[in-house]
């Protein structure tokens, strides 16, 4: 069995780029104001990845490794998929860390409750 390599190469740039996007909407989620530049420049790296994944997938490089890979990734259903599975995960376990330290928070206050100052 005959490993097809760009193949292996596009669906590691796919999750790397599920990655990507689910690093800078954390961002924008949690950002305490929203401007329009804290909203822009997530969204423009999240372009820009999947820009240069287009770039060197150009015969330009002279890449036989990733040529041909971006389009022969962003026409697979799969791909799409892939995103969402990976995003999807990646959010659940950032919201389950998130749950765990609320209950800790609650389980320390109940041990040691806040006492009024003696002023």
């Amino acid at each position: 069995m005959e490993l097809d390599i760009p193949n292996y190469w596009g669906s590691g740039q796919v999750v790397l780029g599920a990655v990507i996007m689910v690093v800078n909407l954390m961002v924008i989620a949690q950002m305490n104001k929203y401007h329009l530049i804290g909203i822009i420049l997530p969204l423009l790296s999240i372009l820009v990845y999947f820009l240069i994944f287009y770039l060197m997938n150009l015969k330009l490089y002279k890449s036989d490794t990733l040529y041909g890979t971006f389009s022969y990734e962003m026409s697979e259903p799969l791909t799409y998929l892939g995103l969402f599975l990976v995003g999807g995960v990646l959010f659940s376990i950032e919201n389950i860390f998130t749950i765990i330290e609320m209950i800790r928070n609650i389980g320390i206050q109940k041990i040691m409750p806040r006492t009024r100052s003696l002023q």
